[in-house]
């Protein structure tokens, strides 16, 4: 043995040494995708490294932020705004034992140039994102291009590693993801009853102040001035902004009346209110006065100079001087121009202020319970604490199943079947726990889940979707189903299943005449339209994926319980047909039916609700040792792939509609 290792570098000889020559000379000269240079690609781009991988190539369209630097170690402060994928790239070759070929590519992983022939180009995928929208789409080519993906993901203390390859395991869309948290707008803008709601109130509310472009479409308080029922704020508000320093403080005296005393006390008068068991009360005058009297200055006040500032729940009146002092700051660093485009960011010290207070103000009208100004930025951002030592232990499982399948991958093996039964029978889905189980052990693993046969991606399953098709446009059902619910990239639509008539098409060389369908309502639409009954299919080329869709109309839907207006399930099993038939006999299918759980509809059936995700659960609370003890593998906690879900577009949970 030592006359072989003779030529390989000492700080690789452990690892030569373990996986044997042969296994190791597949290590050297496999050609390995990470997909993510973040807390786990900074990691795993370490582990590859060290561990002999000389030819990986890396997309992220991410920019190193200052948050980033205390977990992402391959990051420094001189590094701030550069790409991601370039630093940890050079940063991470610079650090091998040996000549390596480490590609950045600074994009977007849906970008039409990483398609399929781009995939089918490497040995193995290694996930290391923090979306669920990029999740899917790189599964999706991996299964086109029967490449393995090795996925991780972390959510504080847990963590999770699994293997999938087409046909031999559960896909990443196997099971149904949680979809995003939808609060009507009729709830945030009249009756909340959770802190949530008046934090997304509040918002709403920083974007209609301090966004002088056309707030419109911006915020949902926003107002028309033709609109007969106008709220009286909106004079105050967007009308009425301050040109100099003497008129910010009536600015925000005049502001907070008309939200906060006006505004409620007309609400009561016209009987919003009436038989509610806690209705609103408005605030008094005079603590808006004594709270504009406090002393502020452009930071927080004496008040809030303890070391308990973000911990404690402020007063009104320190809530009112918070205000006047964020109002102060923004209109002061634009210099009161109307240029000011503020729009909100959490990890914006005087954002996050004015938030907190101004949504404490709203809590206390309706006697709901205030929060401080951490538990406000863990709401507003969906915080999980990103925990540095959880993914570089998931990083570290990922790599190891990374050895397993370039150890046994045969390059005469055109179809990789024998691949895939060693995938199937060997690789593990590795839970990473908070707590020990009563075995003592931190790290569970499992056998990978077989493919499910209900899965439209993996299994080619068709769907029903239960809708108004007189009410939802070709656009809607485009944007809110096709896009965002299924995660298609660039669909084609047709009418009558896949050898149907083309209605839409996006991508190269995409008829743009079919845009002229887009505001049709579903039953108006050409060919006979979509109505009850009637199917239709969705192909995206980029992904090499398609879905066939039975369509059931419906009338009548509870805008709170079904805020989507509409309901996918899956097409080939017993629910979707209970659905269908409920749906055209009753005109009402309850929410529940077609989901299986009572609970908001993701997308796909619900088939193994006691598989909880991570966007489900509160990862502080969960009792990791009883459900690593007591419930077999498919009841256990499964982590749904989120890696640092740190309060970004992608991964915020409040949404409105």
């Amino acid at each position: 043995m030592m006359s072989s290792t003779n030529s390989i570098h000492p700080l690789l000889w452990s690892t030569a040494t373990t996986l044997g020559n042969e296994a190791f000379a597949k290590v050297t000269s496999s050609k390995i995708l990470l997909v993510g240079s973040g807390g786990i690609g900074c990691e795993l781009l370490k582990n590859l490294a060290l561990s002999g991988f000389k030819d990986v190539q890396v997309i992220d369209l991410d920019t190193i932020d200052v948050s980033n630097l205390n977990r992402q170690f391959l990051f420094r402060s001189q590094h701030v705004g550069k790409s991601k994928c370039l630093v940890a790239t050079a940063a991470s070759a610079d650090m091998a034992p040996v000549p390596v070929n480490y590609v950045p590519h600074h994009g977007n992983v849906k970008s039409q140039k990483f398609n399929v022939s781009f995939f089918k180009q490497f040995d193995a995928v290694l996930n290391a994102l923090d979306n669920v929208d990029a999740r899917r789409h790189v599964n999706r080519l991996c299964l086109a291009s029967d490449i393995p993906l090795i996925e991780a993901g972390t959510t504080g203390y847990l963590g999770q590693t699994t293997v999938i390859s087409r046909g031999a395991t559960e896909c990443y869309e196997c099971q149904p993801k949680p979809t995003r948290k939808v609060y009507p707008i009729c709830t945030i803008r009249s009756t909340p009853s959770q802190p949530v709601h008046c934090i997304v109130w509040a918002k709403e509310l920083f974007t209609l102040m301090f966004y002088h472009g056309d707030p419109k479409d911006k915020s949902m308080l926003y107002e028309d001035e033709e609109n007969v029922e106008e709220s009286t704020y909106m004079d105050a508000v967007v009308r009425r902004r301050p040109k100099s320093n003497n008129e910010i403080a009536k600015y925000v005296k005049d502001t907070l009346v008309a939200l906060y005393i006006t505004e409620v006390q007309k609400q009561i008068d016209m009987d919003k209110y009436k038989g509610s068991k806690n209705p609103p009360k408005p605030l008094n005058l005079s603590e808006i006065e004594a709270g504009l009297l406090l002393d502020i200055q452009g930071a927080p006040s004496n008040a809030f100079k303890k070391r308990d500032y973000q911990s404690n729940v402020w007063t009104v009146s320190q809530c009112v001087a918070q205000i006047l002092s964020c109002t102060s700051a923004y209109y002061e660093s634009c210099k009161f121009s109307s240029k000011l485009m503020q729009e909100f960011d959490k990890d914006d010290g005087v954002a996050m202020d004015f938030v907190t207070a101004a949504s404490n103000l709203r809590a206390h009208i309706f006697g709901i319970e205030n929060k401080s100004l951490h538990d406000a930025k863990g709401i507003a951002g969906n915080i999980v604490p990103a925990i540095a030592t959880t993914n570089a232990i998931v990083a570290g499982l990922q790599v190891l199943e990374l050895f397993k399948i370039l150890k046994h991958k045969d390059s005469n093996d055109a179809s990789n079947e024998n691949l895939k039964q060693y995938i199937k029978e060997h690789c593990r889905y590795t839970y990473c726990l908070r707590d020990k189980t009563r075995k003592g052990y931190y790290l569970l693993p499992t056998k990978l889940p077989s493919p499910s046969d209900e899965c439209f991606v993996c299994r080619k399953a068709s769907l029903t979707i239960i809708i108004n098709t007189k009410e939802f446009s070709l656009k809607d059902l485009l944007d809110k189903v096709i896009k965002k619910r299924l995660g298609f990239n660039e669909p084609t639509i047709m009418i009558g299943g896949e050898d149907g008539s083309i209605i839409y098409e996006e991508g190269d060389g995409a008829d743009e005449t079919f845009i002229v369908n887009l505001p049709k309502k579903l039953a108006q639409l050409p060919c006979g339209g979509l109505i009850d009954g009637s199917s239709f299919a969705v192909e995206d080329f980029t992904q090499d994926m398609e879905v066939e869709m039975i369509v059931t109309h419906r009338d009548e839907w509870d805008e709170k319980k079904e805020p989507d207006g509409f309901i996918i399930v899956g097409g080939n099993d017993k629910m979707a047909a209970a659905a269908r038939a409920g749906a055209s006999k009753e005109g009402n299918v309850e929410s529940k039916k077609a989901n299986g759980n009572g609970s908001h509809d993701n997308g796909v059936t619900e088939r193994n609700p006691k598989r909880p995700n991570s966007e489900d659960i509160d990862s502080s609370s969960v009792p990791a040792q009883n459900l690593a003890d007591e419930q077999p593998p498919s009841k256990k906690l499964k982590i749904d792939n989120v890696e640092e879900v740190d309060g970004s577009n992608d991964n915020e949970i409040i949404e409105i509609e």
